[in-house]
């Protein structure tokens, strides 16, 4: 091992435990903080219940003698791919592009997304021990291609038209998605979004069943504008909008005191606060009144801002 696996054990994705072999090898480990996920042999469980953690997602007993395989991001297997001593550990998304057969003895644990084709359920149930967060389930066909996106994604109408793919194609995003521009077509069999989707409102029938939504879907109406990190708008940056704007703010967003409230109320559409806003006590109900989707904080200038 590259470092002793003893003491506090701290700000790791993951922590892999299954070469210890025996109460004494983690009595040696007094504390476990900020861990993703943790695998421990199944004949030491009871040992490492005696260790005090802090901020561990998920905790996942491996079969004696075997060792896990861990993957950070994507993974993408065919249904032929799994063994019955297949152990596998996933941070992000666990994707099967072709049906899976069969009783599954492996174990499976993923934090993030499981996809795999509709037919699937019972020959995975038995392999996936641990799930923290989405499973979907998805219609096969021969050929199709599966497109997988994360972070922070701006995509618009030509790429969901998928002019150069198949109509069963799947796409499936992780992450924080927007749709720039209203859509004529919907070139995907299946969109499978986990996180917040954007969409723009006058698409809603184009989606219709095929969008599939683990988090937030919100609909918006106007011209979409994203804002990540910090902004200041005041008086000449509202005067510039021709097209009334649909903010979506992930990050702070701060307003001026030269902002007329007739001037803001005309030249939004719709807020979706992820984030937080700042502005004067004066235009606190313009943007009350335009915020349709608050996850996030709206403060007065006044007020003390963290």
């Amino acid at each position: 091992m590259s470092e002793p696996l003893t003491g506090v054990i701290a700000d790791r994705q993951f922590l892999d435990l299954t070469a210890l072999e025996s109460p004494n090898d983690i009595a040696a480990i007094t504390k476990l903080c900020d861990i993703q996920v943790v695998a421990v042999p199944e004949s030491l469980a009871a040992a490492f219940a005696r260790i005090p953690i802090d901020d561990v997602q998920l905790v996942v007993p491996v079969p004696d003698g075997i060792r896990p395989q861990f993957h950070h991001g994507h993974t993408t297997l065919g249904g032929d791919a799994l063994t019955p001593d297949t152990c596998l550990i996933v941070l992000g998304a666990l994707i099967f592009t072709t049906p899976v057969e069969g009783r599954q003895n492996g174990r499976i644990a993923v934090v993030g997304m499981v996809a795999a084709p509709v037919g699937s359920e019972g020959a995975l149930g038995a392999a996936l021990t641990d799930v923290v967060g989405t499973t979907h389930y998805y219609p096969y066909a021969e050929g199709q291609h599966i497109s997988v996106l994360a972070g922070q994604v701006k995509l618009g109408p030509s790429a969901l038209a998928n002019e150069s793919g198949s109509p069963d194609d799947i796409l499936i995003i992780g992450g924080q998605v927007t749709v720039t521009g209203p859509l004529d077509k919907l070139g995907f069999r299946e969109i499978v979004v986990a996180g917040q989707a954007m969409l723009p409102q006058e698409s809603q029938h184009v989606f219709g069943s095929a969008l599939h939504v683990y988090g937030q879907g919100i609909w918006y109406r106007g011209e979409p504008r994203l804002i990540f990190g910090s902004e200041t708008y005041g008086r000449a940056f509202f005067e510039l909008v021709e097209e009334p704007l649909a903010l979506i703010i992930f990050g702070r967003l701060r307003i001026e005191s030269d902002v007329p409230m007739e001037l803001l109320r005309d030249k939004i559409t719709g807020i979706t606060l992820f984030g937080h806003i700042l502005a004067p006590k004066s235009l606190i109900p313009v943007l009350q009144y335009r915020t349709t989707d608050k996850f996030g904080e709206l403060k007065a200038v006044e007020d003390e801002f963290e």
